[in-house]
């Protein structure tokens, strides 16, 4: 569902797509202004509550009819079904909320101890309660059935947005728009602080394999950052100052930096197999972790790990390398330049095979699929482009446009990109069709990854802040 609005023509509606194929299935035209800013679907999915005008409605899903309509006095920003789709809990933008019966939409029959204020409210996750919090620094749980506060929790702290977690055993509070503590709501214990913010540094980073910790570099100290937790610490496996630009190998064995004066290679178990590379620039390994490449502004060496020397330089580009990548079976290496090509190598014997062309900006991200013939690049003020990499046909062109970094989600189903104005896109890899757009970052994101199991999607930016998405 997507709301959509054409002001040259003073017509607003909110458009209903398929999820499945992203057909077009109807319309409900609403006056301009007046469209609810968050529509909500049942739990089952069948229905769908929104607020046109002054009246709040009910439109059956798979039809497009509307079932029941009735005058509200208030302009509600938000409206969601309690877990059996019994209830709907709306809210307005002055923190005023009101519930009402799901069936003929009648007022709820309970008048609550407190109606007023709130920054945010949702129902609980077995529906018997409600779980708000309000501008007076409390978060507060409602009963039901009797109206009254069971819980008034007092934050120490300034609250201008929280969510709650699932499990209701902790709620993050937000200030200025960016997550900064996690309480714990049983005493209001704060269990975390995520204030970590260098804006004049870029984050780079990878999550650690079978953990749900992310690895990351800021301001050049190499830090863990829990993501169920929220909780940062000193990665205490990089002892050097200045660490930057942390990546590691597809298969999970070995993770690199550079420290400013040279790039660092080690098994990430134990930190055996310590190489050492002079030279600085763009890097990449391969996916068994036997090879590494580095470039040289124009030159690409490949490092063999195993023998800690290198078996290839490759020239070619005629402006500065800005992204590597190899493929998936090992034998072919993609690089990017400000030249705006990418030219694919032959790893067995250093040979360059292909220079693609259709780019028309400086290449900022590579990855191969794991299909043995397909590429999906991006490029700094152009489209995201899929092509086979052995004949240089261009398969699909997204309009994601201005990308940083991407990511492949594990089941190779979705990619996610970040951009230069902070915004988060998901693609579907089969035709790079934009399934949705994730915005939250007030500046550009630098870093995109998927979580191991492809539920969640981390993601940093340039102010220095890190957001966990849940994607399914």
């Amino acid at each position: 569902m997507v709301d959509l609005s054409d002001r040259a023509h003073q017509e607003t509606f909110i458009g209903f797509y398929s999820t499945y194929n992203g057909n077009y299935l109807y319309r409900i035209d609403v006056t301009l202004n007046s469209s609810s800013s968050k529509n909500s679907f049942s739990p089952h999915g069948d229905k769908v509550v929104i607020r046109r005008g002054e009246d709040l409605e009910i439109w059956d899903f798979s039809s497009g009819k509307l079932l029941k309509q009735v005058p509200v006095q208030f302009e509600f920003s938000q409206c969601s079904f309690s877990p059996d789709g019994a209830l709907i809990l709306c809210m307005d933008w002055r923190g005023h909320y009101e519930i009402y019966n799901a069936g003929d939409l009648s007022p709820y029959k309970v008048k609550f101890a407190s109606q007023e204020n709130y920054l945010a409210i949702r129902f609980s996750t077995d529906g018997k309660t409600l779980w708000g919090c309000r501008n007076d620094n409390a978060i507060v749980n409602l009963d039901l059935e009797s109206g009254t506060i069971i819980k008034s929790i007092k934050i120490d702290q300034e609250i201008k947005g929280c969510q709650i977690s699932l499990d209701e055993q902790r709620v993050a509070i937000a200030s200025d728009g960016i997550i900064q503590s996690v309480f714990r709501l049983a005493d209001g214990k704060l269990l975390a602080e995520i204030g970590d913010y260098s804006p004049t540094f870029e984050i780079t980073g990878f999550l650690l394999p079978g953990s749900q910790n992310f690895v990351y570099s800021n301001g050049g100290e190499a830090k863990n950052f829990n993501l169920l937790t929220g909780k940062y610490s000193v990665w205490s496996r990089v002892k050097d100052q200045g660490v930057d630009n942390l990546l590691i190998s597809p298969d999970g064995q070995y993770f690199a930096y550079d420290t400013g004066e040279r790039i660092v290679a080690e098994k990430i178990l134990d930190g055996s197999e310590k190489r050492t590379i002079s030279d600085l620039g763009e890097k990449a390994f391969s996916w068994d972790g036997q090879f590494f490449a580095v470039a040289n502004r124009y030159t690409i060496d490949v490092w063999d790990l195993g023998k800690n020397q290198v078996i290839f330089t490759l020239p070619g580009h005629s402006d500065t390398i800005s992204a590597l990548a190899f493929s998936t079976d090992g034998q072919y290496l993609a690089s990017g330049s400000w030249d705006d090509t990418i030219k694919i190598w032959r790893i067995n014997d250093g040979t360059m095979v292909r220079t693609f062309f259709d780019h028309n900006d400086s290449i900022t991200t590579i990855r191969f699929l794991p299909d043995g013939k397909t590429i999906v690049s991006g490029s700094g003020f152009g489209p995201l482009l899929k092509w086979n990499y052995l004949s240089g046909e261009v398969l699909n062109s997204s309009d994601v446009n201005g990308i940083i970094s991407m990511d492949i989600s594990p089941d190779n189903s979705l990619i996610a990109t970040s951009s230069y104005d902070g915004t988060i896109s998901i693609s579907r890899v089969s035709d790079l069709h934009l399934v949705k757009k994730l915005e939250g970052h007030p500046k550009s994101a630098d870093f995109v990854h998927f979580t191991s199991d492809g539920t969640m999607l981390v993601t940093a930016a340039e102010d220095g802040s890190i957001r966990v998405w849940g994607i399914r």
